[in-house]
């Protein structure tokens, strides 16, 4: 007599839920976050130990703000990869629903709406703490209207709890997309100035060196950032501007060590690149 096994691929003896694989949607999101980050992390690095100056250095510019707009696709790649997982697991099931996906999205509004309201009355509070000495007769009533938001917020939400039944870890969805949605129209902005400047070309002006300053990273940031040179030049009703040069491109700066006055700065407005600097 044969004997079979009747179980059921969603009801298992144990009374759990099998481990399936990833859905073929989940598998190109993890592959196109990877691609992305991997990207990301080249187009920064060479942002940032790449040259700075000339052509070259508006290049290396446009290759760093690429990789800060490929970071953030990364980080919203992984933040709709971990919302999927965490529906479905909410849900108990593979297959993600509307219902499902509609409570999920209203909890994360609701998150976002915390962060707002938290976040933005500690930076308001922060920046009229910063205006103290200046004018203190304006900073003291915005902290006080800060920190009466703050509270009011938080009073409202301990008298009207919302049960968070999907998003219950968001946090890590919230803040890779909050990275997210603000690195990719950052780095696409940078890009796109880097871009202006090879198409327009460089500006040649008559200034004199206004202020240089030597940026060197200390700590934990030493091995992954460069020492930057940062000169401001400017001359009568001239607008001033600033240069950026990398300590491994400084050579370009020599001519300022040799002569004090006027120099004629040929530069890239946008991505604020030293071409050369005459005298």
């Amino acid at each position: 007599m044969e004997r079979t096994c009747d179980i059921s691929p969603e009801e298992p003896s144990d009374g759990g839920f099998l481990v399936e694989p990833a859905p073929r949607p989940d598998r190109a999101i993890i592959v196109a976050g990877t691609a992305l980050l991997i990207v990301g992390f080249l187009g920064i690095l060479i942002g940032e130990f790449g040259c700075s100056v000339g052509r070259i250095g508006v290049l290396c510019w446009i290759a760093g703000s690429l990789g800060i707009f490929f970071a953030g696709l990364c980080f919203l790649c992984f933040a709709v990869f971990m919302f999927r997982h965490m529906v479905r697991k909410a849900a108990g099931q593979r297959i993600l629903t509307k219902e499902n996906v509609r409570g999920a999205a209203v909890e994360l509004g609701v998150i976002f709406l915390n962060v707002l309201i938290y976040g933005g009355c500690a930076i308001i509070a922060l920046g009229a703490l910063t205006a103290m000495d200046s004018a203190p007769f304006i900073a003291l009533p915005v902290i006080a209207f800060a920190i009466l938001g703050f509270a009011s917020y938080r009073i409202y939400r301990k008298r009207h709890p919302f049960p968070y039944e999907y998003t219950s870890k968001a946090w890590v969805v919230v803040v890779l997309a909050i990275l997210g949605i603000f690195m990719v129209p950052i780095g696409m902005a940078n890009a796109t100035s880097g871009i202006a400047d090879l198409v327009e070309g460089p500006q040649t002006a008559v200034v004199e060196l206004l202020d240089l300053d030597v940026n060197r990273p200390t700590g934990r940031y030493a091995g992954i950032r460069t020492t930057d040179y940062i000169a401001r030049f400017g001359f009568g009703s001239k607008r001033d501007f600033t240069l950026i040069v990398k300590a491994q491109d400084k050579e370009a700066l020599m001519p300022l060590t040799e002569t004090r006055g006027l120099v004629t700065v040929t530069y890239y407005p946008n991505s604020q690149r030293l071409v050369r600097i005459e005298r």
